[in-house]
């Protein structure tokens, strides 16, 4: 038989709906089970990536259902309902996510809050989803994500993120992000992204981007000049640029104040 992993989360005492009771471990089974496409008559969760559980019950439990895939109807409203499942395990989304990327499953889509440990890592998160990580880590999120990473970090992100990392960070991020490091950090962005950095950073930028950075960094941006995609090159403390001030680049390569 074929399963498939369904989350939802609970109150503290493990009570959801009209205070449905859920055993911490083992079979549950609804009493009232119709198989029709409304909710109700059920139990109920989300399939992995559809939405965020917290939107339930936000400061309770997690839970990891496994449910026969034949039995699964998807409802109009993003949930899904069974008649029956099996508590794999309960706790919250770090636990939750940790173990179905230990088992090999496909966790891409599935909207979490995520707490990496410092050992180096790679995490894959869907659209909307929210990395944490320590150390030596390596993220990648889809559009709309915000990264949160540690020193010596490596996050990749689509369009619309933010991501914010420690010393000596790399950032890649899509057109239009929001990207924030440490020392010593090398940021790339796509166009029309917000890039700030510490000291002796490098901050490469498309074309109508806005740079900041501290002390002896350079900044580099795209522009058109009417005829072509050039590179502009500038240097804190150079030629009038200021360490913390925003800069954008004009179609003659010139950088000014933003």
């Amino acid at each position: 038989m074929k399963y498939e992993y369904i989350i939802r989360t609970v109150r503290a005492d493990f009570t959801s709906y009209n205070n449905f009771q859920w055993p911490k471990s083992g079979q549950v089974k609804a009493k009232d089970w119709q198989p029709t496409s409304e909710c109700g008559n059920g139990l109920h969760g989300l399939r992995i990536g559809q939405q965020d559980p917290g939107v339930w019950y936000g400061d309770g439990i997690v839970l990891l259902l496994q449910v026969p895939a034949s039995t699964i109807i998807d409802l109009n409203n993003n949930k899904c309902k069974f008649p029956e499942c099996k508590i794999v395990m309960s706790g919250n989304m770090v636990e939750i996510t940790n173990y179905l990327y230990k088992k090999n499953i496909n966790i891409e889509g599935l909207y979490r809050r995520t707490q990496i440990s410092n050992k180096s890592e790679k995490w894959i998160g869907g659209y909307g989803s929210a990395l944490t990580a320590g150390d030596g880590s390596a993220l990648t999120a889809g559009d709309g994500s915000a990264l949160t990473a540690g020193d010596y970090s490596r996050l990749t992100a689509g369009n619309r993120s933010t991501l914010t990392a420690g010393f000596n960070s790399t950032l890649t991020a899509g057109n239009r992000s929001i990207i924030t490091a440490g020392f010593f950090s090398t940021l790339t962005a796509g166009d029309d992204s917000t890039l700030t950095a510490g000291v002796n950073s490098t901050l490469t930028a498309g074309d109508g981007s806005t740079l900041t950075a501290g002390y002896y960094s350079r900044l580099s941006c795209e522009y058109y000049d009417g005829n072509k995609m050039r590179l502009a090159t500038a240097y804190v403390g150079e030629n009038d640029i200021k360490p913390n001030q925003a800069y954008r680049v004009n179609n003659k390569g010139e950088f000014y104040r933003w």
